[in-house]
């Protein structure tokens, strides 16, 4: 599937595109069918054009400039856009156009052609629950279970005392956040018994719903071992998932790899799509790695590797709970993502400050995108902060370091390591 990202407003430049694909058709073979499908979102809610007019000033077309003066030239160009526009027609194509039409942002649709391609209909169907309303959905970690305690994976065992506690503490995170709203906060999570329970005490008065699709990665016949115990007895399986951890699936009934768990999530992402209320999504990490990469657009192939908030285990046997929530907002250009720790929505200035020397200035490292600015350089004192570990997403500024290499090799990180307990989260150093 292949998505060409342009405005074909006129019938010449539709009819141009097919001519180019038919063309590809003929130099790749006879056995070669490619299905093309115009997408035309129609919008005469002045309303909703207005709001879009707001947040295309977010763009990085207009980074700088006077909002009056940007949406002065937004408008501009939108009226050059209607004087040579012309709608999607039946005939097109000789009447074989295929087509998907949103009016309204959603209030509205229609869709031609789409019994020829499985994909067609797949993509309405989202399209039909995508909706521009401002929301926010904030991802959670389940709470400590007994296996975890034990340190193997899996199981249907019960919240320990402490994931209980942090089920407690996520109710009063909701219960400030709500304050002076009209609606509650939907709560998701899986089916088990420890999903049930965090459910049963941070849902408390709001809408719950389990899903299956919700629940932990099955880990199959190793399910119930701990990975030290896999990397003894199974070197095999622990070398397979270190070498692509995207496509490794546990062996046995039921044994679950991240792209198993990405296509059981599809019930979830068109739920997410369509609610207009807050969502929290309470879930283990293999499964908020996947709905966050989803939001953030994120390569498929990062996706097992981004750092999210955990469970710390301390060597006296104490846990501590993550203490932090990833929040996505509705902005221009999808979801904008900062970490907020429960009780405070950002990390103060003074804290920054005393790593300024590292180019650290706004937060960037830590929430893993910068606060200030939705695109990848710091607005605060203009320097670029785009170094980032492909494997754990830590990211810092100013430190000629190579995309893909580890922080942790690296004298800096390792001394903001004993601040902010981050680590690689492939090698657990």
């Amino acid at each position: 599937m292949g998505i060409f990202d342009a405005t074909n407003t006129t019938i010449e430049r539709r009819r141009n595109v097919l001519k180019k694909v038919r063309e590809q058709e003929h130099i790749l073979g006879a056995k070669t069918s490619i299905r093309v499908v115009f997408l035309e979102s129609i919008c005469e809610n002045n309303e909703i054009l207005e709001r879009n007019y707001r947040m295309k000033l977010y763009n990085q077309d207009y980074v700088g400039m006077d909002p009056e003066e940007a949406l002065a030239d937004f408008k501009k160009r939108e009226q050059a856009y209607m004087k040579v526009y012309e709608p999607v027609q039946d005939d097109e194509d000789d009447g074989n156009v295929a087509y998907i039409k949103l009016i309204d942002a959603g209030s509205q649709f229609s869709m031609r052609n789409h019994h020829h391609l499985r994909l067609h209909t797949q993509v309405g169907s989202l399209l039909q629950r995508v909706h521009l309303q401002p929301r926010t959905i904030w991802l959670a970690l389940v709470g400590q279970n007994k296996n975890d305690v034990k340190g193997v994976l899996g199981g249907d065992p019960q919240l320990t005392e402490q994931g209980v506690e942090w089920a407690r503490c996520l109710d009063s995170f909701l219960t400030e956040k709500e304050a002076g709203a009209s609606t509650k906060t939907v709560v998701l999570g899986g089916t088990l018994r420890r999903d049930v329970q965090m459910r049963s005490i941070c849902a408390k008065g709001r809408v719950s719903i389990g899903m299956r699709g919700l629940n932990e990665m099955c880990a199959g016949d190793l399910d119930s071992l701990s990975y030290d115990q896999i990397d003894q007895h199974y070197p095999q399986q622990s070398e397979g998932r270190h070498k692509d951890k995207l496509r490794y699936r546990f062996p046995g009934v039921g044994g679950e790899s991240y792209q198993d768990v990405i296509l059981r999530l599809h019930e979830f992402i068109l739920f997410s799509e369509q609610t207009k209320s807050n969502v929290m999504l309470v879930v283990n990490k293999a499964v908020l790695r996947v709905v966050w990469a989803y939001f953030e657009g994120m390569p498929v192939e990062e996706m097992p590797f981004l750092a999210v908030p955990g469970h710390t285990q301390g060597k006296d046997g104490t846990c501590k709970p993550p203490e932090q929530v990833i929040e996505l907002k509705r902005s221009h250009s999808g979801f904008e993502t900062s970490w907020v720790t429960m009780g405070k929505d950002t990390v103060p200035d003074e804290f920054w400050e005393q790593y300024k020397d590292a180019g650290i200035c706004c937060g960037f490292a830590w929430y893993g995108k910068c606060n200030l600015n939705d695109g990848y350089s710091c607005m605060k004192r203009g320097k670029e902060c785009l170094h980032v570990c492909a494997k754990c997403r830590f990211k810092w500024g100013k430190h000629p370091i190579e995309r893909g290499s580890c922080p942790h090799e690296k004298t800096v990180a390792g001394k903001l390591r004993k601040t902010m307990s981050l680590h690689c989260e492939p090698c657990k150093k």
